[in-house]
């Protein structure tokens, strides 16, 4: 079995899942709730210059679905090695998932008889925030861009007047090498013992006591 394909086993299991983005991303608050997740196709396709559409392959995608409805949609998106694309590959992932949701909705209302025309959806109608994380399990440190404008070369003369106007687009990156000790010990899950084996491989002495540990 690949590391890559463990990787993803292992963080679809829910108690996973829920544990890397409670505790990783949203500082030990219980945003997620395993019994509420549910599994998404992990297909996204994005448009190509041709016109055509493109097809990538998302690690693992799960929506939170409470009272019947998705709450929120979250993707975990895993990393071996530096990407200087990386942002631009999320910007493209996060909008074909905007893109899927606008296209339900239409094809809901036209069933029902309810086009919006040329507005696509009705005034009323919202779509599903989509949260993506990146979880880096590199050896080497993440020297690449972190967000859209890293990736942009902007005219020195102008750079000041014209950044503001271009569209930035930050991405969640997890390097799981830097997570601190205390973020480690609040972890419930199987998970824990990849994040301690990844933190401590660099630092002998660490590396000694979780091996003793476990």
């Amino acid at each position: 079995m690949s590391r890559d394909i463990a990787e993803k086993q292992l963080e679809d299991y829910n108690d996973v899942f829920a544990d890397i983005f409670n505790n990783l991303v949203f500082g030990g608050k219980e945003i997620l709730k395993e019994d509420q997740l549910e599994p998404l196709p992990t297909e996204a396709f994005t448009g190509t210059l041709a016109g055509g559409f493109r097809q990538g392959n998302r690690d693992v995608r799960k929506a939170d679905r409470k009272n019947g409805k998705y709450q929120l949609i979250y993707s975990a998106e895993n990393q071996d090695g530096p990407d200087n694309t990386m942002p631009e590959r999320i910007m493209g992932y996060e909008y074909a998932s905007y893109e899927n949701q606008i296209k339900q909705i239409v094809d809901k209302n036209n069933k029902d008889d309810n086009s919006a025309y040329s507005k696509r959806i009705h005034d009323e109608q919202r779509l599903t925030p989509v949260v993506t994380v990146v979880l880096y399990y590199g050896t080497k440190e993440w020297k690449c861009p972190k967000c859209l404008h890293d990736m942009l070369e902007f005219p020195p003369e102008i750079e000041d007047a014209v950044k503001p106007f271009v569209a930035d687009y930050p991405m969640n990156l997890i390097d799981l090498t830097k997570v601190p000790k205390e973020v480690r010990q609040r972890m419930t899950s199987d998970f824990r013992f990849v994040v301690d084996y990844l933190a401590c491989r660099n630092h002998p002495a660490e590396m000694k006591e979780f091996m003793s540990d476990n």
